[in-house]
């Protein structure tokens, strides 16, 4: 889904260079969204050290980039207490995200976080389509009440209809 992802955004950056050929605005939205990319990935780390993984500790304290992110993939799957991956660090992050893009034209923002909503959205659509009780478990992990498994791919469609606002706003306003 990530290749659709940067596709989408090395498509944004030659649409803004053919209006305006300022490679500044192209620099921010190719940083903003490598680092929206993996943002999201700082709160594995964080678990590691709540659940004490010390593989993943060991390798950070050897500063193996390569190997953190092969312990953040390894592990993604069996964590399912995370802050960032949260319904309600998501509530916040769309209310967030719907005030900058519709107020505020910095690039290197806008870029940052349609990079983390798309993270966030590609965790929630894969297991809504292909185990809603897996998302159900991490996405409302900590709650009393959980959105019923039948509405969990509404929920995620109503997500991708942010993501494609998000996208437009971002090309349209450069």
């Amino acid at each position: 889904m990530y290749k659709v992802f940067f596709a989408y955004i090395l498509l944004t950056c030659v649409f803004w260079f053919t209006k305006n050929p300022n490679i500044i605005p192209v620099l921010l939205l190719v940083s903003a969204t490598i680092l929206g990319k993996y943002f999201l990935d700082i709160d594995h780390i964080i678990n590691w050290y709540v659940v004490k993984f010390s593989p993943g500790i060991e390798a950070m304290k050897n500063g193996n980039i390569k190997q953190i992110i092969e312990f953040v993939k390894k592990s993604e799957a069996s964590q399912s207490s995370l802050i960032l991956h949260h319904f309600y660090f998501h509530i916040v992050l769309l209310a967030i995200s719907i005030f900058i893009f519709t107020s505020n034209s910095t690039i290197f923002g806008r870029g940052l976080l349609l990079a983390i909503n798309f993270h966030l959205f590609e965790h929630i659509w894969v297991d809504a389509k292909t185990n809603p009780e897996k998302l159900q478990t991490w996405y409302f992990a900590r709650m009393n009440k959980q959105l019923p498994i039948r509405f969990l791919p509404t929920w995620a469609k109503i997500n991708l209809a942010f993501l494609v606002l998000f996208s437009i706003l971002l090309t349209t306003g450069q």
